[in-house]
């Protein structure tokens, strides 16, 4: 996760120093936002084996959809906007 979302900073920080347009920021913040979405699929389909560890897991995996969310926020949406 960390190593994805550190792939955001420097999205941003292009953006914020004019060396990318919003329409390349967007577009690069999409392509991290989609595959940031896949691993939260992926995590959210493990199953672990004790009630315990079952706990755990749902709150991981929600912090994979907040992250998501936070993505989501930053990338245009589908029709551009």
């Amino acid at each position: 996760m960390n190593r994805l979302l550190g792939q955001a900073d420097p999205v941003l920080e292009a953006y914020h120093d004019h060396d990318a347009s919003p329409a390349q920021a967007g577009r690069r913040m999409g392509q991290l936002e989609r595959r940031f979405a896949a691993d939260t699929v992926t995590v959210a389909a493990i199953e672990p084996a004790t009630a315990q560890l079952r706990g755990l897991q749902a709150e991981y995996a929600h912090t994979y959809v907040l992250e998501d969310a936070y993505l989501s926020a930053l990338a245009p949406s589908p029709d551009g906007s």
